[in-house]
């Protein structure tokens, strides 16, 4: 199931907002789990999907040398790729060069959306090969945009929350070679596929691929939460988690695809919806089933105030009560 706007209509939005202050051929805007850092959805103009498999892939593969989360660390996290090995990344990224000119392009300009809440996403600009390459007063005014981007992309994801239109399927499970093709896919897992819109990281079983590739990468003892893409409910109808697990031998990685609720949600969601940590202490103990009086006594606070936090919580997630919040969480 998916919900207007589509990925399509956000990307052509998108565009369209930039243009006249930063004229450009293609647009890709990355959408990002908050919590984990991991790409989790995109919208996209005039961008072919066999150029953003092959940007991502290069970038999991570690070549790219403006990944979202090492360009959000920036001071000014801004930017530019030139074809011709000039640019920001003059000194590294000979495969993501290569990767612009097989595709047309000649210039690449990017963009951490980030706020003091967190790091929501990237935005990616492409200028045709032959075309006047990106200039710095052209990377600041883009800069300058940035909050008006990173609401809109919030705006996008807090629209609902969506109510689930019925049970979910199943968990299922997708395996991915070493060399990063899936391999099989269950049954339960093709129920997922189904579900999920097609324009999504140009596919869910790439998008599978894509999250392997980061697993594998990542180091098995390293603190801090594992990669996981969490696809919003306005996108997909309802929450969704894609978590790898690397397999003995080969590089394989078992990807398994389930509907995202509870302790794996909660912190998510909240991220997205803004919520204070207090409200998040306030929503995991009412999903235990708990009454407002005993959250007071559990948290130390008083009726009124859990009261306070239950209306705030209620008018951010645009949620009418306690029975609409907690299916939307899942229960």
């Amino acid at each position: 199931m998916v919900h207007d706007p589509s990925p399509d209509d956000m990307g052509a939005w998108f565009s369209r907002e930039i243009a006249p202050r930063v004229p450009h051929d293609a647009l890709h805007l990355i959408g990002m789990n908050p919590v984990t850092g991991t790409v989790s959805f995109g919208f996209w103009h005039r961008y072919e999907r066999e150029f953003a498999r092959a940007e991502m892939l290069n970038c999991y593969l570690g070549d790219d040398p403006f990944r979202p989360t090492e360009l959000a660390r920036r001071p000014v996290p801004v930017a530019m790729l030139r074809a011709d090995a000039g640019g920001d990344g003059a000194d590294g990224g000979l495969r993501a060069r290569e990767i612009l000119k097989e595709h047309g392009m000649g210039c690449e300009l990017r963009l951490a959306l980030r706020d003091a809440h967190g790091v929501w996403g990237t935005l990616c600009l492409f200028r045709e090969e032959g075309c006047p390459v990106f200039q710095p007063e052209e990377a600041d005014r883009l800069r300058q945009l940035a909050p008006t981007l990173t609401a809109a992309l919030r705006g996008y994801v807090r629209a609902g929350p969506w109510l689930p239109a019925g049970p979910p399927p199943p968990p299922g499970v997708i395996l991915i070679g070493g060399d990063h093709t899936v391999r099989a896919v269950t049954a339960e897992a093709r129920a997922w596929l189904r579900e999920l819109p097609s324009e999504w990281l140009s596919s869910p079983e790439w998008a599978a691929a894509m999250l392997a590739s980061e697993v594998s990468a990542a180091e098995p003892e390293a603190p801090g939460p594992q990669p996981m893409i969490c696809v919003p409910a306005a996108l997909a109808g309802r929450w969704v988690a894609l978590q790898g697990q690397p397999l003995s031998g080969a590089g394989e990685v078992a990807v398994v695809v389930q509907a995202a609720s509870g302790d794996v949600l909660l912190p998510i969601f909240a991220a997205w919806y803004g919520l204070t940590p207090r409200e998040r202490d306030v929503v995991a103990l009412l999903r235990t089933g708990r009454a407002p009086k005993q959250i007071a006594h559990r948290l130390g606070l008083s009726p009124y105030t859990v009261n306070d936090h239950l209306k705030s919580i209620f008018r951010k997630t645009r949620t009418s009560g306690r029975d609409e919040l907690i299916a939307v969480l899942g229960g």
